[in-house]
C-alpha cells in the first residue's frame, strides 16, 4: 500500500457548532431538504447499513455512480476510517456528501446563492422521526484556501504522510501531473502504476457502488477547484456593489483578477494533459452525462488526452456559474473572448471555434457580437 495519502475536505470540523438549517436565511438544496423535512412535504428513509445515506443521495439527485473512496484519517471520523473502512464521498455539481460506515453523522457541502459560497451540514446517522439538517458555524476553520484572504471552499488535497507530526500536502486539480494524483484513493478505471491510486481491495462491504472510478476523481477535482473560483467571483462582485464610489476602482480590479483566474480555469489555461488514457466506467459517465442541462452542453469527456472533448468548462452551465449577477457574467464572458483570440493562451484555432460554437448554443446570455 502506497505511503501517500488524499483526502477531499467536504466535511464539518470537530466540536463545530450546529443550528437547524431552516434557521438560516439560504438557498440550496440542502436547506430546501430540510425545510421540506420540516414541513412534512418529503420524508427519509433510514436503513440500517448505511442509515440516511441512500435516502439523502436520492433526495438531493446526487447519484450513486459518483462514488469515490479515500483511506485517509483526516477526516473528522478519523478513528473509524482504515483502509477495509474508506470514507465514501458522493456529488453532482452543487453537492457532496461524506459518508463513513459507523459514524456518527452524515457530513455535506453545498454552494449557497444566497451566501455566494460554500455551506456545510451535517446529518445524525440515528433513526428519527424528522431528521434534521445541521449548518456548522465554525466549520470552515478547516477549509480556508491559502492566499485567498480567509476564503473557505471545496479542497481535494494529495497529503503524504512523514515520520513527524507534520504531513506534507498539495491541492489536487487538472493542472496537477497524473503521476502526483490520488496517493490515498482508491481508484478504479485500468491505469495502475500510471498514477498514486491503490486498487479497491475485495471485498468492500455495503457501499452503494463497487468502485472509486477514476473518472469520477477526475471531474471532483476540477469541479472543487472550478467551485472555489466561482465564490471567489461571487465574494468580490457582492463587495465591488457594496463599494463607496470612491472605492469602486480598486474593487473592480479586483473583481477583474478573480474573472482572470476564473476564466483560465474555465478553459483550462495549463492543464495538465494525460500520458495514458483514463477508463472510466460507463456508470459514471453515463450518471454524468444524464445531468447536462442542455441537448447540447459542455459535459463530453475526454479522459484520453484531456479532462474534456471541448475545451471549455462543465461548470459555466451549472447553478453556481448560473447565480452570478448577469453583468459580472458579461464581464466573465469578455474575458474569456480575450483569452480565446490570445495567440499566447496555448488555444488553437480549432480549439478555439469549438469553444465557440458550444458557448452559442448553451449560454442564453452568450454575445454572439
Amino acid at each position: 500500500m502506497s505511503v501517500a495519502a488524499s483526502v477531499l475536505a467536504v466535511a464539518t470540523v470537530m466540536g463545530c457548532n450546529t443550528r437547524s438549517v431552516s434557521e438560516i436565511p439560504s438557498a440550496d438544496p440542502v436547506a430546501e431538504l430540510d425545510m421540506a423535512i420540516a414541513e412534512g412535504r418529503r420524508e427519509l428513509l433510514f436503513r440500517q447499513d448505511r442509515g440516511y445515506l441512500d435516502a439523502v443521495l436520492q433526495a438531493l439527485d446526487v447519484p450513486v455512480a459518483s462514488q469515490v473512496l479515500v483511506y485517509s484519517k483526516t477526516s473528522r471520523h478519523r478513528e473509524q476510517i482504515n483502509e477495509a473502512n474508506p470514507r465514501a464521498i458522493y456529488f453532482n455539481e452543487t453537492t457532496a456528501v461524506g459518508w463513513v460506515p459507523g459514524a456518527a453523522d452524515l457530513e455535506l457541502i453545498t454552494f449557497s446563492g444566497a451566501r455566494r459560497g460554500p455551506v456545510f451540514y451535517t446529518v445524525s446517522q440515528r433513526p428519527a422521526s424528522t431528521p434534521r439538517f445541521e449548518a456548522g458555524q465554525r466549520c470552515f476553520e478547516c477549509h480556508t484556501i491559502e492566499g485567498r484572504s480567509g476564503m473557505q471552499g471545496w479542497l481535494v488535497r494529495s497529503v503524504i504522510p512523514s515520520l513527524t507530526l507534520e504531513s506534507q500536502s498539495r491541492l489536487v486539480d487538472e493542472r496537477t501531473p497524473l503521476g502526483e494524483r490520488w496517493g490515498g484513493w482508491y481508484v478504479t478505471g485500468g491505469t495502475a502504476g500510471t498514477h498514486l491510486g491503490a486498487p479497491v481491495p475485495d471485498p468492500l462491504r455495503n457501499y452503494p457502488a463497487s468502485g472509486s472510478d477514476i473518472g469520477a476523481l477526475t471531474v471532483l477535482a476540477h469541479q472543487a477547484t472550478m467551485t472555489n473560483l466561482i465564490a471567489a467571483v461571487h465574494r468580490e462582485a457582492a463587495r465591488y456593489e457594496a463599494a463607496q464610489e470612491h472605492e469602486r476602482r480598486e474593487r473592480s480590479i479586483d473583481l477583474d483578477a478573480r474573472i482572470a483566474d476564473l476564466v483560465d480555469g474555465l478553459l483550462f489555461i495549463n492543464e495538465a494533459l494525460l500520458p495514458v488514457p483514463l477508463q472510466p466506467g460507463r456508470a459514471f459517465l453515463d450518471a454524468f452525462a444524464a445531468r447536462a442541462p442542455h441537448t447540447r452542453s459542455p459535459r463530453e469527456l475526454d479522459l484520453t488526452r484531456r479532462l474534456q472533448t471541448v475545451r471549455c468548462s462543465f461548470m459555466i452551465d451549472a447553478a453556481p456559474f448560473l447565480a452570478l449577477p448577469a453583468d459580472v457574467r458579461q464581464r466573465v464572458y469578455r474575458r474569456m473572448r480575450t483569452t480565446l483570440d490570445d495567440p499566447t493562451s496555448g488555444i488553437s484555432p480549432r480549439e478555439r471555434q469549438l469553444v465557440l460554437e458550444l458557448l452559442t448554443v448553451t449560454l442564453a446570455d452568450w454575445p454572439t457580437a
